[in-house]
């Protein structure tokens, strides 16, 4: 059941993700993944709020190591890489609005901001893999119902 979520949360990206951009969403850790879609299914969720909630943790996963490889000294490589990055943080604000989950907002927002301020102090990807992690499961235990989705079609 969760590679079918992943597999739905991707494939949603990949038709929000503006061509024009080149940006590949595939360089994402399946661990992780299957972390989220294990969290998300022991609450009461439709299967769109789940997509739409993986969708927006892999848009800032990607957006996070689009941000963390700006280590190039390649001007235009670098240029990209920031403006990826961006493109996919503003990505996951749009998505979850689109999405009506402007609670999740919430919770996501100020880590952001830290996470922000982690990739300048250096900050390992896998301990912002975690916040962000951390925030959706705070979010999903205080905002939602725990039990598993009855609207679920698998």
């Amino acid at each position: 059941m969760n590679k079918i979520l992943i597999q739905d949360a991707i494939r949603m990206l990949q038709q929000e993700v503006s061509h024009d951009t080149l940006i590949r969403l595939n360089n994402i850790d399946e661990y992780s993944l299957e972390e989220i879609a294990n969290m998300l299914h022991s609450y009461k969720l439709t299967r769109k709020r789940k997509t739409a909630i993986l969708g927006c943790y892999i848009l800032i996963v990607s957006a996070i190591r689009k941000h963390q490889e700006l280590s190039s000294t390649n001007n235009s490589e670098l240029t990209k890489n920031i403006l990826d990055g961006d493109y996919l943080f503003g990505l996951y604000f749009q998505l979850l609005v689109q999405h009506k989950e402007f609670r999740l907002l919430r919770y996501l927002v100020p880590a952001h901001k830290r996470m922000q301020i982690g990739l300048i102090e250096g900050k390992s990807l896998e301990a912002m893999y975690a916040e962000i992690a951390e925030q959706i499961q705070q979010y999903l235990e205080q905002e939602c119902s725990i039990g598993g989705d009855k609207e679920e079609v698998a």
